[in-house]
């Protein structure tokens, strides 16, 4: 993602994220950029939060700009078949923490 452009990964379904790019977080006019899809090919599921709100399918779960800093914090959860669950944080500015 070493370019001038901003990447945000939208809510696809439960098991996928699907990467855009355009010139700021605040565009309106965003371009799909498949290199950076997240697709979980094994049977678990994932659930992205912002602000404490689940994020629904076509809704933006994370906005990076053009030099890679989170614009808002969000919480991906991945739930395994077993029932098991990770967290993974992203913090505003980019920090991750994996729980």
């Amino acid at each position: 993602m070493a370019n001038t452009s901003a990447y945000r990964l939208v809510v696809a379904g439960s098991g996928s994220l699907i990467a855009e790019h355009a010139v700021s977080c605040t565009s309106t006019n965003w371009t799909p950029d498949s290199r950076y899809d997240v697709r979980l090919d094994f049977e678990a599921t994932l659930a992205a939060y912002v602000g404490g709100e689940l994020v629904e399918p076509g809704e933006v779960a994370a906005c990076f700009n053009s030099r890679g800093f989170a614009q808002t914090s969000s919480e991906f959860n991945f739930t395994g078949r077993d029932g098991r669950t990770r967290q993974v944080e992203l913090f505003v500015g980019g920090a991750v923490e994996i729980r």
